[in-house]
């Protein structure tokens, strides 16, 4: 939608003055294959829908993700806005559940 995470930045309401930034992404529930899975489907989802505020891509996708650690999880995206160059943005997902290890 235009309120997540990362249309924030494609809507230019974050990260105005780089083209590098970070999302930092605390796991409650679920794991880190389903997290990658999950946001890549609302990505699908807005790139189906038609008329929209904020142009989507496949090339919004999270790629190269890695698991760095049992709690601690890593991904990338590079995204289009609206008048600023495309932004590379880093997300770290930090699994907060007690059976991490």
């Amino acid at each position: 939608g235009k309120t997540g995470g990362i249309a924030r930045y494609k809507t230019e309401k974050h990260g105005q003055s780089c083209t590098q930034s970070a999302i930092v992404g605390y796991m409650q529930t679920e794991n880190f294959d389903f997290w990658h899975t999950k946001i890549n489907s609302w990505i699908d989802n807005e790139i189906s829908k038609t008329n929209q505020e904020i142009s989507w891509s496949i090339d919004d996708k999270l790629k190269e993700r890695s698991d760095v650690t049992p709690i601690l999880s890593k991904c990338q995206s590079t995204h289009q806005r609206k008048t600023l160059p495309n932004i590379h943005l880093t997300h770290l997902w930090v699994n907060l559940q007690n059976n991490a290890s």
